[in-house]
């Protein structure tokens, strides 16, 4: 069964006798094999149509006039024998409402094919579709119309009407399509290239046999010198062309095979085991040698695959770290809902929507660092956090992975270099004597000794470098920690201050469960104030300016404490001090 497609190309001037069988051309089945052709025309020519459509342009208008050459299409369609002109016409319909477009004619086929070697007809059953591609003044088949995805579709289309198994994607195929005439040419290219090889093979066994002939004549005769000696010459000659292909003899079987000729009386025979034997001790040197150095690619082959299986974890582990967009979303709202309650500003939920809408993070490493560097920002800001534990581990976990990414860029390098002195090692395999190959092994011994202790080293500095990190951050733990305790004594010491504070986080909580109450919002506001009031004890102004009061307004209509405090001034510069925001 035939696979559905289509292809479109320009209609040459003998596509319509062609189409119509009115030319018959010379490759169709015999007569006895072939089937019956069916055609269908449209009421008017695809000549006439054309100029119909072209008479619908304004005199006068300016441009470049349509050619009815570059409007003429012609599409081949594959079909299998059960199908019908209905079906073709349908296929037809189909592309003239997809793209606009005009069919003229149809033709389908099915005396064309070819012949096995048994004499079995294989028959090519497809059909031709003229279409006139100009329509509405304007050229529908052009590549700013004619997207290639839109004829990907119209293959998917085309094999459900027909019921057909579409044909592969040639982006996944690599596969390019051949006219009629060029796969006639290639076909009849293979058959010749066919006949030539048999003919070569049954010249060289015939030559094989008279060479075996003369072999068994000559076996038993005694050898002159003169005879001897050309023997012997043709041999060396012959062992220099095979090492000029692959490095087998070596100086010292050149001399065994000079010293043959000083033997007197020998047979064609026992020559011919001499040299025989010449050629076995080569081939055994060759072969330890290729065990030696197999034996060492081996070893390298299996550390290779050690290093990419660890890669492949390595990577394995990194594409489980990475974030969907849907999962993502979800981690957005989760920290919304968590950080709730928590005494985070306006501008910390306004950067995790704005989050939300952009969706940029591809992995967990990268979301933590950014959860961890929103926090860290609003918390100089006076806001506290409970979870810096957390993001401080996953920030660990991520300085682990980027160590890893660079362990693994540097395998890979190594990778590439024993690949390469692999290469140089098979290049000089056929050349080396037994000293050097052991030179070699000694070499590599030394250099992956050096490499081990350099990767130790390494591992070492690493793990320090890992360690100083860790004490960083639990020493910059302690200090967040410590601020925390001293924000509580803070409040402690002072009722007022305590006072105030708690009426704010209750009128927080009474805002998220009524966020539409505008007399809830006045009461809440008179309340603030009424406590900020009795707090301010100075004369010190409650807003350092009015643009401060305009742009620092909270989501909740209250107003914002703000502690500041100067570690490095006296006991009485460091009481809290008190700023009113709007």
């Amino acid at each position: 069964m035939a696979l559905s497609s289509i292809n479109f190309q320009k209609s040459s001037g003998h596509s319509y006798k062609h189409n119509f069988r009115e030319d018959e051309p010379s490759y169709l089945l015999k007569e006895k094999d072939r089937e019956p052709n069916e055609y269908w025309q449209h009421e008017k020519t695809a000549e006439q149509i054309f100029t119909d459509e072209v008479a619908k342009i304004e005199k006068g208008k300016k441009g470049k006039r349509p050619k009815f050459e570059n409007s003429h299409w012609e599409g081949v369609l594959n079909l299998n024998s059960n199908h019908t002109m209905d079906e073709v016409k349908k296929v037809a319909e189909h592309i003239e409402k997809k793209f606009n477009i005009t069919c003229t004619a149809i033709a389908i086929h099915r005396d064309e094919g070819h012949y096995t070697d048994n004499g079995y007809a294989v028959k090519n059953y497809h059909a031709h579709l003229n279409f006139c591609t100009y329509k509405d003044k304007k050229q529908q088949w052009r590549l700013e119309n004619i997207k290639p995805q839109d004829l990907r579709e119209l293959q998917t289309e085309i094999a459900e009407i027909l019921k057909m198994e579409r044909g592969i994607d040639k982006r996944e195929s690599k596969r390019q399509r051949l006219e009629h005439r060029e796969y006639k040419q290639k076909e009849r290219e293979l058959k010749a290239i066919k006949q030539e090889l048999e003919a070569k093979d049954n010249v060289i066994q015939a030559k094989n046999q008279v060479i075996q002939d003369k072999d068994q004549e000559l076996e038993d005769e005694k050898l002159s010198k003169k005879r001897l000696k050309e023997i012997l010459e043709a041999e060396r000659k012959a062992m220099i062309a095979e090492n000029n292909k692959k490095s087998i003899y070596i100086a010292e079987d050149y001399k065994k095979l000079r010293e043959l000729k000083e033997k007197q009386d020998i047979t064609i025979t026992e020559l011919n085991a001499e040299i025989e034997k010449i050629k076995q001790e080569a081939q055994e040197r060759e072969h330890k040698i290729k065990e030696i150095l197999y034996d060492r690619i081996d070893k390298r082959e299996a550390e290779l695959k050690e290093k990419d299986k660890v890669i492949q974890d390595l990577n394995q582990e990194l594409e489980q770290e990475k974030l969907s967009k849907a999962e993502l979303k979800k981690e957005l709202e989760q920290l919304r809902v968590n950080s709730k309650n928590q005494g985070y500003s306006k501008e910390f939920f306004q950067e995790i929507n704005l989050e939300k809408k952009k969706l940029r993070f591809k992995n967990k490493p990268e979301f933590f660092n950014w959860v961890e560097e929103l926090r860290k920002r609003h918390t100089k800001k006076g806001i506290l956090t409970s979870q810096l534990d957390s993001e401080a581990f996953f920030e660990d976990m991520y300085k682990v992975y980027q160590e890893q990414d660079k362990v693994i860029q540097s395998q890979d390098q190594e990778i590439q270099a024993l690949k390469a002195e692999n290469n140089e090692i098979k290049a000089q395999k056929h050349t080396l004597t037994q000293e050097q190959i052991q030179e070699i092994i000694n070499q590599a011994r030394a250099q992956k000794e050096a490499e081990i202790e350099k990767i130790k080293k390494e591992a070492r500095e690493r793990e320090a470098q890992k360690n100083q990190e860790i004490q960083a951050l639990k020493a910059e733990n302690n200090e967040i920690k410590n601020e925390k305790e001293r924000f509580n004594e803070l409040l402690e010491q002072d009722p007022a201050l305590n006072k105030a504070y708690n009426q704010a986080l209750e009128a927080l909580k009474n805002r998220e469960k009524t966020p539409n109450n505008a007399e809830l919002n006045e009461n809440l506001a008179k309340q603030a104030k009424f406590c900020l009031d009795n707090i301010i004890k100075d004369d010190e102004p409650l807003c350092h300016s009015e643009q401060d009061q305009t742009h620092n307004e909270d989501e909740l209509g209250i107003d914002k404490i703000l502690i500041h405090k100067n570690e490095d001034k006296t006991q009485e510069d460091n009481k809290p001090k008190i700023r009113k925001h709007r």
